[in-house]
């Protein structure tokens, strides 16, 4: 009858405590979480447009019967196209000389100005006529007073280039003058370059 009677003891405080487990409580904190400015939870990224670029080369610019002093004016014009905003661009202007034998009597300048500036800030060049007799030059003048200063100048060495950076902005409209001068070198024999001819090509690429 003991043992019965501790069984049952057993089972009802094992019952007990399953009450008690199962009907127990605890204590907790709840975290409490706010947003703020949702109307700027959201990152949004549109990639940038670049201005197009394009030069006019313009007219052709030839001479058959050069003398020690003349000079040669090439107009070209840079454009830049696109929408208001878009990111300008940096471009370069190229000049590749085809000079050999003129011993360093070849030289160029360029300058730049608004389009919109040409009618008082050109460039234009003056040909005088050539002096007669036994030293033959010519006294052609080019005025670039007007222009301000030149954004490159020097002197062309046989086949090697020479580069500009310009950088071009939305809706820009921009003429370059190159001056290149056959130099009349003062009290100087310049026989020798009798005959011969020389080039100047002018590129505009994007820059590297």
């Amino acid at each position: 009858m003991e043992k019965k009677n501790t069984i049952l003891l057993t089972i009802i405080a094992v019952a007990t405590l399953l009450v008690g487990v199962v009907g127990a409580t605890f204590a907790y904190f709840t975290a409490t979480v706010n947003t703020k400015n949702e109307e700027n939870s959201t990152t949004n990224i549109k990639t940038s447009t670049l201005v197009s670029a394009a030069m006019d080369f313009g007219s052709l610019v030839t001479s058959n019967n050069a003398l020690p002093g003349y000079k040669a004016l090439k107009t070209v014009t840079v454009k830049g196209a696109g929408n208001a905003g878009d990111q300008p661009v940096s471009a370069i202007i190229t000049l590749t000389p085809n000079v050999t034998g003129f011993n360093n009597h070849v030289k160029y300048s360029l300058y730049k100005v608004k389009t919109k500036d040409i009618s008082t800030k050109g460039v234009t060049c003056t040909e005088s006529k050539p002096v007669a007799g036994n030293k033959a030059y010519d006294e052609m003048t080019c005025d670039t007073s007007r222009a301000g200063s030149a954004i490159a100048s020097g002197t062309f060495n046989g086949t090697t280039p020479v580069t500009t950076k310009v950088n071009v902005a939305y809706n820009d409209d921009d003429t370059y003058y190159l001056v290149v001068e056959y130099e009349n070198e003062l009290n100087a024999d310049q026989n020798s370059e009798q005959g011969k001819a020389f080039s100047v090509a002018i590129n505009f690429t994007a820059e590297a």
